[in-house]
């Protein structure tokens, strides 16, 4: 498995989100449909304060219908891996 780290910074610059997703290849990693997952991903962990994977689909379900959805475009396994929440008090 290869990855890819994505990130998102709220705009008051206080919070932000760093998300690990894994592919099977690196050239699953250039693809814009996991880029904008990816992105995604990053934003709303940052937004519903998610810090696993299984907390961001209960929070936000649609974003696995999104996953499977760039699984198939790619047609390789996809994974959030990790997420990491920061934030300035």
């Amino acid at each position: 498995m290869t990855g890819r780290i994505f990130s998102y910074l709220h705009h008051n610059q206080k919070a932000g989100s760093l998300v690990q997703v894994l592919t099977e290849t690196d050239f699953s990693l250039q693809t814009e449909s996991l880029k904008g997952f990816g992105e995604i991903a990053a934003m709303l962990a940052c937004g519903y304060h998610a810090d696993t994977y299984d907390e961001l689909v209960k929070k936000h379900p649609s974003i696995e219908s999104a996953r499977l959805d760039v699984e198939e475009d790619i047609g390789e396994k996809v994974t959030v891996n990790c997420i990491k929440l920061l934030s300035i008090n």
